[in-house]
């Protein structure tokens, strides 16, 4: 994962929890995060959404390990603004030109 980010050596030290030469991070993969429109006055919100996933993965982290959670989202201002209200932070890319973005989540 750590090959295709520009990612500091602090921010893969965090990330890994160990060294800053670390060429991969475990992290728990989100994906497909929607609401669906078509119900009227759709209760759900994403951080309802994002804290059930979360309490899962910290059950997972205790039994397995890790410490950072990833999102892939389109590259939209709106959607981007949505996960870094929630604590999510964008990843820095090489150079690529992929409609998707990852962002991290890492607390």
């Amino acid at each position: 994962m750590v090959n295709n980010f520009a990612i500091s050596k602090t921010k893969i030290k965090k990330f890994n929890g160990i060294s800053k030469n670390a060429n991969t991070i475990k992290v728990y993969l989100i994906g497909q995060v929607a609401k669906n429109f078509s119900l009227n006055e759709n209760p759900i919100k994403f951080k309802d959404i994002f804290l059930y996933a979360k309490n899962i993965i910290n059950i997972s982290k205790t039994l397995i390990g890790g410490r950072v959670i990833a999102l892939e989202c389109e590259n939209t201002p709106q959607l981007i603004a949505l996960y870094m209200k929630h604590g999510l932070e964008k990843l820095p890319t090489k150079g690529e030109s992929n409609s998707l973005i990852t962002m991290l989540f890492n607390h």
